[in-house]
This record gives C-alpha cells, structure tokens and sequence, in this order.
C-alpha cells in the first residue's frame, strides 16, 4: 500500500519549511518531518523522525493546497486532539446560517398568509 500524504496530514497541524521543523523539532513540538525528493536540506536529511517521500516539492504543494512548493512539512505532536478556533468560529458561522434561513422562511409564509387575507 502506497503511502498517502494527504491522509496523513489531514486535519493536522503542521510547519512549512526546513528552518521552522528543525526549530520546533528542538523544542519537541515535532512527531514527523516529511520531506520532498527534490528538498537537500544537510541538516533534516538522515535524522530521526525525518521521513524522505519520492514526491517533488510541487507535488507536495498541491496536495498541501498551498500556493508555494513544500518542500518540508513539520507535522506536531497531538497529545490529544483540541478543537481548534476556526472549527469553533465555523460551527458558529453555519448555525447562524441555518438560523437567518429559518427566519427568513417563517418571513416568508408569514407574509403570503398576510396576502391571502
């Protein structure tokens, strides 16, 4: 079974760049680098938790649905997934979608009952 990039990086928080993973890889932010078969960063290449894909970094990208080559992508750690604020925000914004649209039918029938009087 082939390995799926976008599977894996689905619904995740991640880092773009070789100086940005090697930085929150010292802290222990990082469970995975994946890197590009075109990315020659010396300094990722051969460490632990450093996985090199046979992908070219514009391949990455559009898989990333980014507007620039990725060529590293940083994956971080999840201790536990939390509910990120755009989902919160989101959320909000669709429930108050459905309200607005069921205001706007009881409008509506309100006003053709008016008619039909």
């Amino acid at each position: 079974m082939a390995f799926d990039l976008a599977k894996e990086i689905k619904d995740r928080k991640m880092f773009f760049g070789a100086k940005e993973a090697l930085k929150q890889m010292k802290k222990g932010n990082v469970e995975v680098i994946y890197i590009s078969a075109d990315c020659h960063s010396a300094d990722l290449i051969g460490k632990e938790d450093v996985r090199q894909l046979d992908i070219t970094s514009m391949e990455m990208k559009e898989i990333c649905k980014k507007p620039f080559g990725v060529s590293v992508i940083a994956l971080m750690k999840e201790p536990g997934r939390k509910i990120k604020k755009e989902e919160i925000e989101e959320a909000a914004e669709a429930e108050e979608s459905v309200e607005k649209g069921a205001k706007k039918k009881r409008r509506s029938k309100k006003a053709k009952e008016e008619e039909k009087e």
